[in-house]
């Protein structure tokens, strides 16, 4: 007699809930707004905390940096809070997956795989501006000096806007 097996997708979804904190609960028609709500406020800190970091680069660098390195500083500043100002709400469109009773699981597979895109991009945006506080002073091309964040912002935007479609399409 062989152990029963649960289907590869169900198993998948236990292992990855221990990921993000909360995942069980999209399970669950009564706790996914509360959820939902949890990985936004997680996704504004942890983007909060990058804006502080952006901050320490401009104030590292106010001394040397030109007027133009600091603009380039204030824009990538501008965006990210751009990016966290968008995540205060739910959009209005993902009222079926906040509503419905049963959430297909490759739906909650496919919302759950970009959560953690999410926070991946995040942790890679950390590294990004980690790195770039290295460097004592503003380096002289500063567009090519912020283009791996550029990238990370690109990714996070874009993992924001596919977490928000699929959660729509519910």
């Amino acid at each position: 007699m062989q152990p029963h097996r649960q289907p590869d997708g169900l198993r998948f979804l236990e292992n990855l809930a221990y990921l993000v904190p909360g995942y069980q609960g999209y399970r669950q028609r009564s706790r996914r707004r509360e959820e939902d709500a949890q990985l936004r406020a997680r996704v504004v800190r942890e983007l909060r905390e990058l804006l502080q970091a952006v901050d320490a680069l401009h104030d590292q660098w106010a001394v040397d940096a030109t007027d133009a390195a600091c603009e380039q500083v204030y824009y990538r500043r501008l965006r990210l809070e751009a990016i966290a100002e968008s995540l205060r709400c739910a959009p209005y469109r993902a009222r079926g997956f906040f509503e419905s009773e049963l959430v297909p699981e490759s739906a909650l597979e496919q919302i759950l795989e970009a959560d953690l895109l999410v926070l991946e991009d995040l942790s890679d945006a950390r590294h990004c501006l980690e790195e770039i506080g290295l460097q004592a002073t503003a380096p002289r091309d500063l567009a090519s000096f912020f283009a791996p964040l550029d990238l990370q912002c690109d990714h996070l935007e874009g993992h924001l806007i596919m977490r928000e479609k699929l959660l729509a399409s519910v």
